[in-house]
């Protein structure tokens, strides 16, 4: 019976390795992969752009985040990488956003448009403050 709770180790092992293979399974069938082509679009004349992305490694939790601040031609202005030690990708996508506004203030660029691929903190930052 498998809604019975098991209190032996290596039984509750077991089946928390299938429940974890089951739900690693891809199914091809059920969606069909759709391949986007993306490609980097400049700001408007006179403005720059900033991208930033966070990453994190599963296995060791060690985060770290790159970020490049280009012109309205597309020439590289500014950029960092770092080793944030151990955290979450939303700390590391925030401290990546951070480091690259820092940057921005340190050259003087006013005029510019940020990309990001974190949802959340995308929203976090366009929202206007609570009164």
């Amino acid at each position: 019976m498998d809604d019975e709770v098991s209190y032996e180790p290596k039984k509750i092992i077991v089946a928390v390795v299938r429940e974890w293979y089951k739900a690693s399974q891809v199914d091809d069938t059920k969606s069909p992969k759709i391949q986007l082509l993306l490609a980097w679009e400049p700001p408007e004349l006179r403005q720059f752009k900033l991208n930033v992305d966070g990453s994190r490694r599963c296995a060791s939790s060690f985060i770290g985040a790159g970020g490049v601040i280009r012109n309205s031609l597309g020439d590289w202005v500014s950029g960092f990488h770092v080793n944030l030690c151990k955290g979450q990708i939303m700390e590391a996508e925030v401290r990546g956003l951070f480091f690259d506004l820092q940057l921005a203030i340190a050259k003087v660029i006013r005029r510019l448009t940020m990309e990001m691929d974190a949802a959340m903190i995308v929203l976090l930052v366009g929202s206007p403050p609570s009164q």
